[in-house]
């Protein structure tokens, strides 16, 4: 798939971007550096403060690939990462950001596994986890792959247990089963609810190599920047913690809406409570543990969705 012949699938980059000129350059010059030869960059703008802008429209004019749109205030994180994907045209999407770095052939391999079966839903790879300098700081330990199986609820199982973050959501996507699920809503993780919602749609492929490196948030793990930053208004101090049971009530009709019969719908929510309630309380943890009024929120990257 190493060629820049037109007759693959279209590949959509979504980039939702805010103040990102610190490493946006080579962001971008990682993604635009792909080996696949059918692809387009559609960059999101939140409002950007920074050279964000003047760094976006610069990359534009010089690469027809690139589609750049700024939204005129900003509309959240979890908004412009749906607005992207809206902005899209591939048969095929994936999520990026602004600070990560992709190895040339990320692309071209997740799409050479998409194309061996239409029931796969999502080809994600390795993550290795960066500092704000590039350097390694740890790989993360995560293998979900549902090829070998047929049943939804056992694929549910898989990935329900199988998750410790939602770093797959930055892996390569069939754009339609991707437009199945109700794609970012605004609850507490969204990735791992999205992910968790998509193994009903399709399969997982995992790949370990190529790895994608995720450059590490300076706000990494501070619940009280990630509460300001995405639910500012909503919630103050213990009270957080409501945001971790509104998102374990949506994801169960989330789950129970892609079963027919009663009996299946009974069954994915029962899975996905005790899933969710066995799995994910580091979430409620990590609610719980806020004190006071929530701070206001600062200007910071606005993929921390994935990124806990």
């Amino acid at each position: 798939m190493a060629d820049s012949a037109n007759d693959h699938p279209l590949v959509s980059i979504g980039l939702p971007v805010f103040n990102e000129e610190e490493h946006l350059r080579g962001a971008l010059d990682s993604l635009l550096g792909q080996d696949y030869g059918n692809l387009e960059v559609v960059i999101c703008d939140n409002a950007s403060t920074d050279r964000t802008p003047a760094i976006c429209a610069e990359y534009a004019a010089r690469d027809p690939r690139v589609r750049y749109h700024r939204n005129e205030t900003n509309i959240g994180g979890i908004d412009n990462f749906n607005r992207v994907f809206e902005l899209a045209r591939g048969e095929f999407f994936m999520w990026a950001s602004g600070h990560d770095v992709r190895h040339p052939s990320q692309v071209s391999r997740c799409v050479e596994v998409l194309l061996t079966d239409p029931e796969i839903a999502l080809c994600y790879t390795q993550v290795i986890w960066v500092d704000q300098q590039g350097r390694e700081l740890e790989r993360v330990h995560e293998y979900v792959d549902t090829r070998g199986l047929k049943e939804k609820l056992a694929r549910l199982n898989v990935v329900l247990w199988g998750l410790n973050g939602g770093f797959a959501v930055y892996g390569v996507f069939r754009s339609a089963a991707l437009a199945a699920t109700s794609v970012y809503t605004r609850v507490v993780s969204p990735d791992i609810s999205l992910l968790i919602e998509l193994s009903l749609v399709g399969k997982f492929a995992y790949l370990s190599d190529p790895p994608l490196r995720l450059r590490r948030a300076r706000d990494f793990g501070d619940w009280e920047v990630y509460v300001a930053k995405h639910f500012a208004g909503e919630v103050h101090g213990r009270s957080a913690r409501r945001l971790y049971w509104r998102m374990l009530r949506q994801l169960c009709a989330r789950v129970a809406r892609h079963q027919r019969t009663l009996p299946g719908k009974a069954l994915a929510v029962a899975y996905t409570g005790v899933g969710v309630l066995a799995g994910y309380r580091w979430m409620l943890a990590g609610l719980s543990s806020l004190k006071g009024k929530a701070p206001t929120a600062t200007p910071a990257a606005e993929d921390a969705e994935a990124r806990r």
